[in-house]
């Protein structure tokens, strides 16, 4: 009888991939293990992936602003850690040879074919046993058998001028020297196949500055978030929601998205859905309080994290998409004082409408008036 299911789910890249899922009594016992000895090995500091206190965030934040960016894929990264070099590994951290047998046979797995014998089922072994995508001690093994292959790969991008990180399977190097990506290459995988691994060349990107700089699916080019065509359709689905409502799964999906989006670059995702305006009080007039204008408009450091142009956000309009610098997205119209609050300042022009009594408007809390509008000037004035 075996002790894991497997099942296929599609790629996005094409084809399928394989899990297997232990059951419940084998991953409560992998889960023990995972926090009693898998957690506790040694790692290098290279790795951001499965590692507690790292992220795809952090990966990615090694790379940002780079002139070229190099990313390395390895093939069947899982399938590679084989029951052998497990067993090796855990007696070169000075386990005993029956200990280390059996929790390298607890923790692989070997792909089965059913057959039936005069009515008996017999799931038959037909492959090595391996690390397999699903239990949970596979992520921490993986790290640590790479870990000397780590420190070979952060000690040649150090000498070529490069950073190196790896999350998963994919292996990121970033720098400044364009002129020496082929030498970079070219050592990373001798380096990487003295290791017991492959390298996928399907996978292999060299990324400069000009295009698109992705490491695990986000992008690096100026600041870590998404890129804009990614913001583009989100803010377009944040729309259609809003309007045309959705499905349970539609806006679970956003949502989903949105944290994502959110864990990666909070200021790009509170211009996608951003905070609620505030509401409407009274007959016709808007009251606001003085931190209003403030939150309401991104100051140039939020929009260069954003990744936004600040001189182009500042002159648009958020509602319509146009360019007239007429109005200011982010800046509302000035504040209209009453008659008696203009006195009480000793302001020029009693007329509500008149710019020339805007310039001296008092910062704290104002009342909006939704009638007066206009910009023109006072005849008097």
């Amino acid at each position: 009888m075996p002790h894991y299911l497997a099942f296929a789910i599609p790629k996005r890249s094409g084809g399928e991939r394989i899990i297997h899922a232990p059951k419940k009594r084998l991953k409560r016992v992998l889960r023990s293990l995972n926090a009693l000895l898998i957690n506790k090995l040694p790692l290098h500091p290279a790795a951001h992936g499965f590692v507690k206190g790292r992220s795809v965030k952090t990966n990615a934040e090694l790379h940002v602003g780079r002139a070229v960016v190099v990313k390395l894929d390895l093939k069947d990264y899982f399938p590679t850690v084989t029951f052998a070099r497990v067993r090796g590994m855990l007696i070169a951290l000075g386990h005993g040879y029956p200990v280390a047998a059996t929790l390298a046979a607890l923790v692989t797995e070997s792909e089965r074919q059913r057959v039936d014998i005069e009515g008996t089922i017999f799931h038959v072994p037909v492959g090595p046993r391996v690390c397999v995508q699903g239990a949970p001690t596979s992520p921490g093994l993986c790290n640590a058998m790479v870990r000397r292959m780590d420190a070979r790969l952060t000690g040649l991008a150090k000498k070529l001028g490069f950073t190196y990180s790896r999350y998963a399977d994919d292996l990121a190097f970033s720098g400044d020297d364009v002129k020496q990506i082929d030498v970079l290459i070219q050592r990373a995988r001798r380096v990487i196949a003295t290791e017991g691994f492959v390298v996928n060349g399907e996978k292999t990107r060299v990324m400069r500055k000009g295009g698109a700089q992705r490491i695990a699916g986000v992008t690096v080019n100026s600041v870590v978030g998404l890129s804009r065509e990614q913001r583009r359709k989100l803010r377009a689905e944040a729309h259609r929601e809003k309007t045309k409502g959705s499905t349970l799964e539609q806006k679970a999906s956003l949502t989903g998205r949105l944290a994502w989006l959110s864990m990666l670059n909070p200021a790009q995702a509170a211009r996608i859905r951003p905070s609620p305006r505030p509401s409407l009080k009274g007959r016709g007039r808007l009251v606001l309080n003085s931190d209003w204008r403030r939150s309401e408009t991104p100051s140039s450091a939020a929009l260069r994290e954003a990744g936004e142009n600040p001189a182009r956000s500042r002159h648009c309009n958020r509602e319509t998409g146009s360019q007239r610098p007429a109005r200011r997205c982010g800046v509302k119209t000035p504040p209209v004082l009453s008659l008696r609050e203009k006195r009480d300042e000793g302001l020029t022009c009693s007329r509500p409408w008149c710019v020339s009594s805007r310039s001296q408007r008092p910062p704290w809390t104002a009342v909006y008036s939704r009638s007066h509008r206009s910009t023109s000037r006072c005849h008097r004035w």
